[in-house]
């Protein structure tokens, strides 16, 4: 609720230059305050931090930028993996509730939402979370969703590795696997390598 009012000798001393500068002085110092907490979230990209703390890190600055009494990031790191959920201002409880969300828990809150979603797949969303009735401002509508694109990149940078180390995994033991049949002479030192390799050990040669 905002009261307005009107102040004559306020708004000549306004149109002073002097005081225009001083006003928008004070709106760049604001916006640059802003932008460096976006380019801060840009270096958890290259941080060498583990995927929890960034993420958790990313509802953190997005609960100094926009006016809320609560924030919640529910994503699934992995397409077929449980849900995560991070919070900052909300009990543990009514974190998961909204993160799950579970319609009771929805209903009792005005909620600003963001898709947490990149061109690989949609992950989750990110939420501001007020008492029932509050409105909230375009601008913040767009912060919002700077921080979950800022959450989208880095699940995907995760899931990236994760992928790159599984090839990995996969070539080191196709390469294992070449240098062992290369070693085998006869048809049965071929299976019998295979079998040692498969690391079955009910299964056996003919």
């Amino acid at each position: 609720e905002y009261t307005v009012t009107w102040d004559a000798q306020l708004a000549a001393a306004a149109a002073d230059p002097e005081q225009r500068v001083t006003a928008l002085e004070g709106q760049l110092e604001a916006l640059s305050q802003r932008l460096q907490g976006v380019y801060a979230t840009v270096t958890d990209l290259v941080s060498p931090d583990d995927l929890d703390t960034v993420l958790a890190r990313i509802v953190e600055r997005a609960a100094n930028e926009i006016r809320s009494t609560g924030y919640v990031l529910a994503v699934h790191p992995e397409p077929d993996g449980g849900l995560q959920i991070f919070w900052h201002g909300l009990s543990e409880s009514q974190a998961r509730a909204l993160g799950a969300a579970d319609p009771s828990a929805l209903a009792q809150h005005s909620l600003l939402t963001a898709e947490v979603v990149s061109s690989r797949r949609a992950y989750g969303r990110l939420m501001a979370v007020s008492a029932p009735g509050v409105a909230y401002f375009a601008q913040e509508q767009q912060v919002l969703s700077l921080y979950a694109k800022h959450a989208a990149a880095v699940l995907d940078m995760a899931t990236a590795l994760q992928d790159s180390a599984r090839r990995h995994d996969q070539v080191s033991a196709l390469l294992a696997l070449a240098h062992e049949l290369a070693r085998a002479g006869t048809s049965a030192e071929v299976a019998a390598r295979l079998t040692e390799i498969s690391g079955d050990p009910a299964a056996g040669s003919q």
